[in-house]
């Protein structure tokens, strides 16, 4: 058994917690703002699946009260729309499941038919829309315990407050600070893992002997983690170590390119957060073709990379020509100190005065995967250096601006 020191070392779905140098296995959690509680909210479907947790009837009635009709109906919306073409819409499979639990809550049910509903979803899927409902429902819980939780530290209530106000919105983010209060409102041992530093426990305020969840904090994200020996509950999930999230869930390359394309034309600050999100979301995209690469190598993504690195060459190009950018005009820009660190001259010079079309000859699998992350940085760079490309008037006020 390796000792980790107080840290956890993770490795495709399994770590090993230093807490009992039992091994545990890491289940994703949706990463939308909810993370945390959606996190949190696995680990309970895991303990009422289990039989381990004992629920009281206060509560029960504190979580129906707390569900949140208005914000689940926006959530169905969202998964019904068209996300990705790539390889259809992962979350289009939610919708159903999700509408079966907004269903289930529409006229508050008893607590024991309640956990009968949670015992019966067993696929990714009604996991997914069962932690995703019980989330918003788990935030307002978790901040109403944390206001009555007094804190010798911080003797300013309307800075509490105000904070607690923050927390309260759909999708901010939020950790340990209340989720402890949560844990101990419902007499749950919570333990949270986090890299580089020992794990914190509610001890001593429920102990160990109680009904337990862990998470893991990593890389700005939460996920639950239960004991890999384990063979009931979440553990029976297919796939129960892999992201809910695929390439199915980021944004349509062809939405994304008629996007900038119009917004390039719209107002400055317009047309700089589509390069910004172009950027990104290439980014994105790229990153996660190779990681599903590198996890699965059998996997088929030869058409897929071909497409990113078509799509954001495509993109450059556009960028290139709705901002009638030429050397005369970048020049400037390379030359100011800010610029060195935001992207090669070399980069640039290949791109936009290529006339390659952008449906030449395919690239290996490292050329294409490594053009998307140019073209991204490029799109970024551009974003960023927007004002020195269109300032509202002069004929190069690339110049002007820098005191060229």
């Amino acid at each position: 058994m390796v000792d980790l020191k107080n840290t956890v070392n993770v490795m495709r779905g399994r770590v090993m917690a230093s807490e009992n140098k039992d091994p545990l296995t890491e289940i994703s959690a949706i990463g939308d703002g909810n993370c945390a509680f959606n996190a949190f909210a696995l680990g309970l479907i895991d303990l009422i699946q289990r039989d381990q947790c004992d629920l009281s009837d206060e509560n029960f009635e504190a979580l129906c009260q707390q569900i949140n009709l208005p914000i689940l109906n926006a959530r169905v919306a969202l998964y019904q729309g068209d996300v990705s073409p790539l390889k259809g819409n992962a979350y289009r499979d939610l919708v159903k499941p999700l509408e079966a639990f907004i269903d289930t809550f529409s006229s508050p049910p008893t607590k024991e038919a309640f956990i009968a509903y949670v015992k019966q979803q067993t696929t990714r899927e009604a996991i997914a829309a069962l932690h995703v409902g019980l989330a918003p429902a788990l935030r307002a819980m978790a901040i109403e315990a944390y206001q009555k939780t007094p804190d010798p530290l911080l003797t300013d209530i309307t800075a509490r407050n105000q904070e607690a106000e923050a927390w309260k919105e759909d999708g901010i983010s939020a950790g340990e600070d209340v989720l402890m209060p949560l844990a101990e409102s419902l007499h749950i041992h919570l333990s949270i893992y986090s890299e580089n530093r020992p794990p914190i426990t509610t001890q001593p305020h429920v102990p160990s002997d109680q009904s337990k969840i862990a998470l893991l904090h990593r890389e700005n994200h939460w996920n639950v983690l239960i004991p890999t020996a384990q063979t009931d509950g979440l553990s029976r999930l297919p796939q129960a170590d892999q992201p809910f999230e695929s390439i199915a869930s980021l944004p349509s390359l062809d939405a994304l390119s008629a996007r900038l394309s119009a917004r390039l034309n719209e107002t400055p600050a317009t047309a700089k957060q589509a390069l910004q999100d172009a950027g990104l979301a290439i980014e994105k995209i790229t990153l996660l073709l190779m990681e599903e690469q590198a996890n699965n190598p059998k996997t088929t993504l030869s058409q897929t990379i071909q497409q990113t690195a078509q799509a954001s060459t495509q993109m450059v190009k556009t960028a290139q020509k709705q901002l009638s950018l030429t050397r005369e005009t970048l020049a400037p820009l390379f030359s100011h100190p800010s610029s060195k660190h935001d992207v090669a001259k070399l980069q640039i010079d290949l791109l936009l005065s290529s006339e390659a079309p952008p449906h030449a000859a395919p690239l290996d699998h490292d050329e294409a995967l490594a053009r998307s992350l140019q073209n991204a940085e490029i799109l970024t760079f551009l974003s960023r250096q927007y004002d020195a490309l269109k300032p509202d008037s002069g004929p190069n006020p690339s110049s002007k601006r820098f005191g060229k």
